[in-house]
């Protein structure tokens, strides 16, 4: 497997319709319109560039066996949506992750895994999750999301901010779910996956949704 290109996403997607845009997508409290978007702005392509022809392909990261997860999206390999968030988490470590916080968007499309860019608004706690969503194509379903946590003294940085202390992981995570199929024909699977990277330990933790209230570091992919 190998995650897709912008443009390639855009050809298996069949491209944008005339009726797909402009119109306005609201997660938790945030509008984000297709007309003045710029990928370039704030997403990042994840895997080689370079000039002088085409690079070596790199073998893909196996995953570790996750056995911590409960519910998993219905009719897909786990391991597989493990492995897309292994590659997603091994570029955002790529960037300031120490400093910021970046998203990527796992979803299946016709049953293949692929995942968007990677993406920040340069926000040291936060994501828009928008700028995600709209390099989906249309009828895609969302089955993971993927973020970092910066490294900070005195807070376990490897479990979702708990929405007791103020933290928006879950508060996003239910909002997402709220969002499902209100544009495009994009859905988001019932048992959708919250992947955390976290700078405390350099390793990814995978949460479902039986979770929420946790307060122990569950098993990771590295």
């Amino acid at each position: 497997m190998r995650l897709l290109t912008k443009t390639e996403i855009d050809l298996v997607a069949g491209g944008w319709g005339s009726s797909d845009q402009p119109q306005d997508i609201t997660v938790w409290g945030s509008s984000w319109n297709y007309d003045w978007y710029d990928p370039s702005y704030y997403t990042y392509e994840i895997g080689n560039g370079g000039g002088g022809g085409e690079p070596e392909p790199e073998p893909e990261p196996e995953p570790e066996p996750t056995p911590c997860v409960e519910a998993s999206p219905d009719g897909l390999s786990l391991t597989d949506i493990n492995r897309a968030a292994l590659i997603a988490s091994n570029a955002i470590a790529s960037f300031n992750d120490e400093t910021y916080e970046y998203g990527v968007i796992i979803y299946s499309l016709g049953g293949t895994i692929m995942t968007t860019s990677v993406f920040t608004q340069n926000s040291t706690d936060s994501i828009d999750w928008n700028a995600g969503i709209a390099e989906i194509p249309n009828g895609a379903e969302i089955v993971g999301i993927v973020h970092n946590h910066p490294d900070i003294s005195g807070i376990n940085d490897r479990i979702p901010s708990p929405t007791s202390m103020g933290g928006q992981d879950w508060l996003a995570y239910d909002a997402l779910m709220n969002w499902s199929g209100s544009t495009r024909g994009i859905t988001v699977d019932p048992n959708m996956l919250m992947y955390i990277y976290s700078n405390e330990d350099h390793k990814t933790h995978v949460y479902d949704k039986t979770d929420k209230n946790t307060t122990t570091t569950s098993c990771s992919l590295q």
